[in-house]
């Protein structure tokens, strides 16, 4: 999957220009290790979303966490996942615990994403 991510993350931002594109590289180089660290706990996919926005956003431009978050979801649209409007929510919910100063680390990132009940989403 992430061989096909980078080809569409390239080709996406190769028409935007150039501080744009910075901020966009910082949620990419940033989202190896957020991934990582997220994936290979059992959880539902919605907090999956919120803690690694929650997590980049630790580290990069709320707003481009964001539309990180979108990139991801037209990369699944592409045929690299299961694209889901809803996780769009799950990365904004991750994103604004940061904002808040509610999630001020990455452990309260996956505490807080922890205490969402998804099922309301």
């Amino acid at each position: 999957m992430w061989p096909k991510l980078v080809v569409i993350f390239l080709i996406l931002i190769n028409n935007v220009h150039a501080t744009e594109t910075e901020k966009l590289i910082c949620s990419f180089i940033h989202s190896f290790a957020a991934v990582k660290r997220v994936k290979p706990l059992p959880k539902i996919d919605k907090f999956k979303h919120c803690s690694v926005s929650c997590l980049l956003s630790l580290k990069c431009d709320a707003e481009e966490v964001y539309y990180f978050g979108l990139l991801k979801e037209l990369a699944d649209a592409l045929g690299t996942g299961t694209p889901d409007e809803k996780d769009i929510e799950a990365n904004k919910i991750g994103i604004q615990l940061v904002l808040d100063g509610i999630a001020l680390d990455d452990n309260e990132c996956l505490k807080r994403c922890d205490e969402v009940d998804w099922t309301q989403l």
